[in-house]
Order: structure tokens, then sequence, then C-alpha cells
């Protein structure tokens, strides 16, 4: 009888051992998702990767992240730019030219400077033997111009009666070569006409070159 009632307070002892044991952190306390489920009745079960069921869903917390199915893309988010402003349409006109000198020129006051050398002359609206532009068709134009010289030489770009721009060479004594240059954007009425003409001291002059274009004169027109 005390033998028995021993081997009983024993086993009572084994029992409350083991429950209070606490859970070690690589086992899990459901059964449901391993492969072999032949031992329904066990709450724990230490965790190896080949003991898992791919297939089941497991509840948060009992599997590390486990990654699910790749779902659908989400669409790209459309960028809507503002539309451009509308301008209104320009059609330049059949007009350019482009003229250089090959020799000096000494000018007086209100000579013309003349250029007998053509690069460009579209619509033929530069005269190369006056040095006058003659405008045939109404619009927005630009006009450059470029001259070296030993002198002191005043140069306006004159339309009809009036000064568009102006290039001088401020006096000091040197007689050395020098280069100035300007350009102008100008609304020009058909018949209008323009050239460079000298303004100051009388005899001063340009020079130009048969192989470099270091005097030129060019035009055309914007729209």
């Amino acid at each position: 009888m005390a033998t028995s009632l021993l081997y009983l307070m024993l086993m009572a002892l084994h029992t409350s051992w083991a429950a209070l044991r606490p859970v070690e952190s690589n086992t899990i306390l459901t059964n449901s998702v391993f492969k072999d489920n032949t031992d329904a009745t066990s709450t724990l079960r230490h965790y190896t990767p080949n003991d898992i069921d791919m297939s089941l869903k497991v509840s948060p917390g009992l599997y590390p992240k486990i990654p699910g199915p790749e779902g659908p893309r989400g669409s790209r988010p459309v960028i809507s730019l503002p539309k451009p402003v509308s301008t209104p349409s320009r059609q330049a006109g059949n007009c350019a030219f482009t003229v250089y000198k090959t020799s000096a020129q000494v000018g007086n006051m209100s000579d013309i400077l003349t250029f007998d050398q053509v690069t460009t002359n579209v619509g033929n609206n530069f005269d190369v033997s006056t040095g006058i532009f003659t405008c045939t068709n109404p619009g927005m134009y630009v006009f450059a111009f470029t001259i070296i010289t030993p002198d002191y030489p005043i140069i306006n770009l004159v339309r009809n009666q009036d000064i568009l721009a102006t290039v001088f060479r401020s006096y000091d004594g040197s007689y050395l070569y020098d280069t100035v240059s300007n350009q102008v954007v100008v609304q020009l009425a058909q018949g209008d006409q323009l050239a460079l003409m000298f303004l100051g001291y009388d005899m001063q002059s340009v020079y130009g070159d048969p192989y470099y274009k270091y005097t030129t004169f060019s035009g055309y027109q914007l729209y």
C-alpha cells in the first residue's frame, strides 16, 4: 500500500512539472500545418523546414513570414502635363543674305559701305553693286554686321532715313587693326531699304581681305 501511494505521488509530481515546463522558442503549438499528422494529440513539436506544408495558410505568429502568392500589379500613376500655350503660325520669308569685302574701302560722310563677294543671297534682295538691301516681303528681320579697321570710323545701319544700329572704334592713337560689330531685329515694310553708311570723320578706311572674311554683312527674315 505504501509503495503504491508513493508511486502515485511521484507520477503526480512528474505530470505537474511537465505542464509547467516553458515552451521552447523553436517549437510551434499546432499540428495542423505539419505534413505528418499521425500524432494528433501532440501539443509540442520541434520546428524543421521539411515539416511545413507550404500549401497551407499559417496564422500570423505561428510561422515566420512565409511568402504568399504574388498579387496583381498596381497601375502606374498617370502624369498629366499642361498643354503648351498655342502660338500663331509664323512663316519665314524666302530671304537671307551674307556678303563680305575682299578689299579696303576709304569712306567719307554718308558714303555707303559696299561689298563685292556674296556667300548667300536668297531672294536677291541685296544689291552688291550698291550695297543696299531692299525689302520685298514685309515682316520681322535680323541684321548683323562686323567690320575690321585700322582707323576710327563710325558706321551706321540705316533704314531709309533712320539709324538702327551703330559701331565705332574709340581713338587710342595706335592705328592697329580692330574689330567692331552689332546686330538688330527690326520690322520692315515692303520697299524699305537698308545699308551700312559712314558717319563721322572723312577718309576713314574699312579693311577687306580676299581670303579672310573680316568685314561681313548678313540679314534674314524671321517671319
